[in-house]
């Protein structure tokens, strides 16, 4: 039975397929094997019939167990979980509640060290309703057919070691929680058919497809392997409800991305990444809605490219209170933490009020080096009111000569864009009158032209701080979003007029070169200056664009 050449007195033999087709019939009854039974295939092993599987073994070495008919599956003595599976996962593989080497369905040679070799497909039903815990399964591949039924109480475990998962038929809703992770070189899986749990969802691969809905009460997650880059790609006809859904937030410390076509709901929150666990481009048509949105490491960009005009690739943010009916009333709170390494792009479109912060970023590093993510991009648009507020990057200006080092900062290394919707009661607001914000993108006395400057485009600005830091060669906009004919002035800290407004304005500083400066940099005030159009612009703060 056993196909093993290095071993003295067994030869090597064709692979023998078996099919068993018992309990199949006009009078079908149930085959039930016991712990006295075993199948045993060094090939493929094919049900038809109808099968439970109680506290026995049954081997299929080098091919695929396909279940065509009806399988039960049962729990081995007091464990709780109906297992089908291999015997050699290590103990750090296995969930919290099943035990290495006391599953009741093995695919493993005898010995309890040999490589797990086989696939399972289900291509009937496969029932595991009699379990307390759930079910689990330990293979190389899982794969539930399109037309297929797994029906679980409880919990759900699937873990492969090479072939990865597909999940196309139907699944009970769970009890419980579902958790895959696929390992191996082939990591990946593709979720085609809903999945409802009482708790949490988890996916671990490489790669991850889904194309259906995935709503579980409690948390999503999804995270790469140990080693090697993650993707998720969710789909147009996809979606993801949860109260809190984390996304790579653990796993692989190489990127993770994102492509986005289906909708993202997280109730509470929508994370991505952490301190370890950088995140890449998160893109796409699809849309995240939520009252918490955080990119917690993130190295590359966010945006949905469809036109070469700036204003019309932002990715779709919908803000969300489970209380309110109306979104456009709704406030998500935004945090970016943009430290790439090279030049990055967000780009949003924010359905709804936005209160954003720019989290550990920072716009000038330790000493007065230029950050790596230098020339990247801030684009953001809501349609209702933002708030600006500060992040927690360091305030590396120190060394550099400016008014005020107290203020806390909203930092980022590039073109800062925010504008507010353009209803007259819209506002953009920067900080508070307890608690001033700056906004400081200054790195540079001539940064890349159309990546430096601030624009704050609302109907009415209040902005609390007593300056502003920018680079050397940028422009600073405080202006009303354009009518059509141009943009027009917009009230700023309480003022009104036609005319150039000075009270209560903040002073830009611009970065210049001054080889005297501990740095070679230095923050100074600018000139009066007349712009092309014969407009008066002091401080460089210009009130309109027209």
């Amino acid at each position: 039975p056993y196909d093993d050449s290095g071993v003295s007195g067994y030869l090597t033999d064709a692979p023998t397929n078996v099919s068993l087709d018992v309990g199949t019939g006009t009078s079908a009854g149930t085959a039930y094997s016991n712990a006295s039974a075993l199948f045993l295939a060094d090939g493929n092993l094919t049900n038809s019939g109808n099968l439970s599987v109680n506290e026995t073994q049954v081997d299929w070495i080098n091919g695929t167990f396909s279940n065509d008919g009806a399988l039960q599956m049962t729990p081995f003595g007091t464990q709780g979980y109906a297992v089908l599976g291999f015997e050699t996962f290590t103990t750090s593989q296995v969930p919290s509640g099943l035990t290495s080497g006391t599953q009741t369905v093995y695919g493993n040679t005898s010995a309890a060290s040999g490589a797990p070799t086989g696939d399972f497909v289900n291509a009937g039903v496969l029932n595991a309703t009699t379990a307390t815990a759930g079910f689990g399964f330990f293979g190389a591949g899982f794969q539930n057919d399109a037309g297929a039924t797994l029906n679980v109480s409880g919990s759900a475990y699937i873990g492969t070691s090479n072939d990865g998962v597909t999940l196309a038929g139907s699944m009970s809703p769970l009890a419980g929680s579902l958790a895959v992770v696929a390992l191996g070189g082939n990591s990946v899986i593709n979720v085609q058919s809903p999945i409802s749990a009482a708790t949490s969802v988890l996916l671990a691969a490489n790669t991850v497809n889904i194309s259906s809905v995935i709503d579980p009460l409690g948390s999503f997650t999804f995270f790469g392997p140990e080693s090697g880059s993650a993707q998720m790609n969710l789909a147009a006809g996809g979606s993801i409800t949860a109260a809190n859904v984390y996304l790579g937030t653990e796993g692989s410390a190489s990127i993770t991305n994102f492509v986005l076509n289906g909708t993202i709901n997280g109730t509470s929150s929508v994370l991505f990444g952490s301190g370890s666990n950088p995140t890449g481009h998160v893109k796409g048509a699809g849309s995240i809605t939520t009252p918490s949105l955080t990119f917690a490491n993130l190295q590359g960009s966010v945006h949905n490219i469809i036109s070469p005009v700036i204003a019309l690739n932002g990715f779709q943010v919908n803000a969300e209170n489970p209380a309110s009916t109306s979104p456009a009333l709704n406030t998500v709170n935004l945090s970016v933490s943009a430290d790439g390494t090279t030049e990055q792009g967000i780009n949003l479109k924010v359905n709804g009020n936005l209160a954003i912060d720019s989290g550990n970023t920072q716009a000038i590093d330790a000493g007065g080096a230029i950050p790596a993510n230098a020339n990247s991009i801030l684009y953001v648009q809501a349609t209702g009111n933002v708030q600006v507020n500060a992040g927690t990057g360091a305030n590396n200006y120190g060394g550099i000569a400016v008014p005020n080092t107290t203020d806390r900062l909203f930092q980022f290394p590039g073109l800062v864009y925010l504008q507010a919707g353009s209803g007259t009661t819209n506002s953009l607001t920067v900080g508070s009158t307890a608690n001033p914000v700056v906004i400081s993108n200054a790195y540079s006395d001539s940064a890349q032209v159309g990546r430096e400057g601030v624009f704050l485009i609302a109907p009415t600005i209040n902005y609390y701080a007593n300056s502003l830091y920018t680079n050397g060669n940028a422009g600073v906009v405080f202006a009303a979003p354009d009518n059509g004919l141009g943009f027009p002035n917009a009230i700023i800290n309480g003022n009104s007029s036609n005319t150039y407004v000075t009270d209560g304005m903040p002073t830009v500083y611009f970065m210049r070169s001054v080889p005297t400066a501990a740095y070679g940099e230095e923050l100074l005030p600018s000139d009066v200056f007349t712009n092309e159009n014969g407009q008066l612009q002091e401080m460089q703060t210009f009130l309109n664009l027209y």
